[in-house]
């Protein structure tokens, strides 16, 4: 997950439903039930488009109002749990940690 690139895709074998409040994702491989509200539900719902984690961030940090550095580690961070419960489609799961921390130790420069 480098600069500018859009963020990773959903797993394609997951069953979404889509609810006013929430998103309830379903997992046939681990048959696992996810319920993702507010920011998860967010970034989950972005990695169906072609967005980027700065273009998200700065959605997101406008909406909150709040440092568009801040809107973009909470992308970030969402984005590794989404790809550790593997309802993103990442492969390895460990390449994507990889480059999450790399935008960690971005951000963490920027300050």
């Amino acid at each position: 997950m480098t600069v500018g690139r859009p963020l990773p895709r959903r797993n394609p074998a997951l069953e979404i439903a889509e609810f006013e409040v929430e998103f309830v994702v379903y997992d046939p491989g681990t048959q696992q039930v996810h319920h993702l509200r507010e920011l998860t539900a967010v970034v989950f719902d972005a990695c169906g488009e072609a967005v980027t984690t700065e273009e998200l961030a700065a959605e997101l940090a406008e909406a909150m109002q709040v440092p568009v550095a801040d809107a973009e580690r909470s992308v970030v961070d969402t984005v590794d749990v989404l790809a550790r419960a593997g309802l993103l489609a990442v492969d390895p799961p460990a390449a994507m940690s990889t480059a999450v921390e790399a935008v960690r130790e971005r951000l963490d420069d920027d300050e």
